[in-house]
């Protein structure tokens, strides 16, 4: 068994290598930097061995074992947009006022045209805004595919990765928002990425990280086939019907 650094997945160390050097020794991964423990380190891998990392206490995740080789997580909407979504709609609000005071568009068409545009920057800033706070996620991973699908409302949407071609699962800076960076999961292959997670906490990001790489590791444990849960495969249509109540 080796070591892998838990945020990108890098081979740090084999097992019989960790064991031989002091608990406090300080391990760094050369490919993205982070560090941790030797002792944290042994104490990972002997949870790895048992096929299951501990899942943050506070978490609102949920993973459920449908098969002998698939595991399925349902990430909630996060109720949170970052105050895009108020912002988006202050923004249009007063972005439109303007246009309806504005004159004649024979008189004014230069001036028309940047509110328009403004108008539309405010109309994309509530879309992306309604997304963060009510878009919802199931991750479907086994031995052959990593599927995510999004659902925003009743519509859904599905991005698909074979496993044989991804090259790495970590953290990644997205972007910045109020010069402070914004971290979600990414999941590349030669066949194209999957993004998600930025609204999800920073303990569960990286447990998610160190699940998916297991799971997706040629050496994934099977275990005893569990029927599909019902409640995950109304979950999705219970929430929807909440919202719209």
């Amino acid at each position: 068994m080796t070591f892998d650094c838990p945020s990108c997945g890098c081979v740090l160390l084999s097992d019989a290598a960790l064991r031989g050097v002091s608990p406090a020794t300080s391990l760094r991964c050369r490919q993205c930097g982070s560090t941790t423990t030797a002792k944290n380190a042994l104490k990972e891998n002997e949870v790895r061995a048992a096929g299951r990392f501990a899942q943050p206490p506070d978490s609102k995740l949920e993973r459920r074992q449908v098969s002998a080789s698939r595991v399925v997580f349902y990430i909630p909407a996060s109720g949170r947009s970052r105050n895009l979504l108020a912002f988006g709609i202050l923004w249009t609000i007063a972005v439109g006022a303007m246009l309806s005071q504005a004159g004649g568009l024979n008189e004014n068409f230069a001036f028309h045209a940047v509110v328009l545009l403004f108008f539309i920057v405010g109309i994309v800033m509530i879309l992306v805004g309604m997304l963060r706070r009510y878009e919802e996620h199931l991750l479907f991973v086994d031995q052959q595919r990593v599927t995510l699908r999004r659902t925003f409302f009743r519509r859904s949407r599905e991005f698909s990765l074979s496993v044989p071609t991804i090259t790495h699962i970590q953290r990644l800076e997205f972007y910045q928002e109020d010069y402070q960076p914004v971290v979600g999961i990414e999941i590349r292959s030669t066949e194209g990425k999957i993004r998600f997670g930025t609204m999800l906490s920073d303990a569960d990001k990286e447990w998610l990280v160190r699940e998916l790489l297991f799971l997706t590791s040629p050496n994934a444990p099977q275990v005893e086939t569990l029927e599909l849960d019902e409640a995950l495969k109304q979950r999705e249509g219970r929430s929807v019907s909440q919202r719209s109540k």
